[in-house]
């Protein structure tokens, strides 16, 4: 796998983030409205799993909702995780 997040797919009628290898997939869901983005799972294949994937979700995530000016909602205790120790996304999180 690569550290490249340009193998990260935004779905926006599916309502996720992808990941597909030949190792499998991971899946950020999440929903959306005017001034919020809600993230609500994510679920990464058992033969991805402790290689990232699902922290370069959580970033593709909050990158687009920076990009979007949407404020999040963390709903997915892995985003809420992700979000407590990485500060830079802290300030997009809706009190």
């Amino acid at each position: 796998m690569t550290n490249d997040e340009s193998s990260i797919v935004y779905d926006e009628a599916g309502n996720r983030f992808s990941y597909s290898s030949d190792q499998g997939t991971g899946v950020l869901k999440f929903r959306r409205d005017y001034t919020r983005i809600y993230f609500l799972h994510t679920e990464v294949s058992e033969g991805l799993r402790g290689q990232g994937v699902g922290a370069k979700l959580a970033k593709a995530g909050l990158e687009f909702a920076r990009a979007n000016k949407l404020r999040v909602i963390a709903q997915c205790p892995f985003v809420r995780k992700y979000i407590m120790e990485h500060a830079q996304y802290q300030d997009l999180v809706e009190v």
